[in-house]
């Protein structure tokens, strides 16, 4: 039975933020743990100021990439925005979002990170564990890790590994999802392995260097109005 990872408190200090995602992060599960890859939501985060976050999920079919569902919410944010800290950010309005949704995703493409994180626990491990889902951390910018980009050879799919400094474990994985366009940075969110990670990202980008569900969730952030 896996534990119930619900937050109830994200109003913390950055300290008190960083020791939530050192307990957290021996939970997170990096083998495959599902039963359908079959609709897949992304979930786009845009702080509207200081005081406040606007979260975007769009639901797609995976195989037809045909729009299934949406939802949006506009909160508080408990703490502000520091590198490494995004869920303590915007938790509370990912949790409202998924709330909205009446088609529910089997996995997550999050635009964050995941175990390549210095806590590795990052905005997609972290939810990943609050909601139970399959998650995937998918950025355009690498936080943490080292990665050889001239080792990538130019054709979509090709791939190098994100190695953790410490240990030289492996983390995550440079994918160029277009020839000849910069890579994205992919790590394992929650339940679902690096292998499968590279494949369901590869399967949603059939024409964008984005993967689409992600690509939607960022066109309809910053399409809404202020307080939608």
């Amino acid at each position: 039975m896996r534990q119930d990872h619900r937050q109830t408190s994200w109003d913390v200090s950055e300290k008190e933020a960083k020791e939530i995602q050192l307990r957290l992060a021996p939970f997170v599960v990096c083998d495959d743990d599902w039963r359908s890859t079959g609709i897949v939501g992304g979930v786009s985060i845009r702080p509207l100021d200081r005081c406040m976050v606007r979260v975007s999920v769009s639901v797609l079919d995976l195989a037809s990439m045909k729009h299934l569902d949406s939802s949006m919410e506009t909160a508080a944010a408990p703490l502000s925005y520091i590198p490494g800290l995004r869920a303590f950010q915007a938790g509370p309005a990912i949790i409202a979002a998924f709330g909205k949704l009446s088609v529910q995703p089997h996995m997550i493409l999050w635009d964050g990170h995941g175990i390549a994180h210095p806590m590795r626990c990052g905005l997609a491990s972290h939810m990943g564990l609050v909601l139970d889902i399959p998650s995937i951390g998918v950025t355009e910018e690498l936080l943490y890790g080292e990665c050889r980009l001239q080792k990538l050879a130019r054709e979509r799919g090709s791939l190098t590994p994100i190695l953790d400094p410490e240990g030289q474990t492996e983390i995550g994985a440079a994918v160029r999802t277009r020839r000849d366009v910069r890579p994205v940075f992919v790590s394992v969110g929650h339940r679902v392995s690096l292998k499968s990670a590279v494949r369901i990202v590869l399967e949603s980008t059939p024409r964008y260097r984005i993967p689409e569900p992600l690509r939607q969730a960022r066109m309809n952030n910053r399409a809404a109005k202020w307080g939608g």
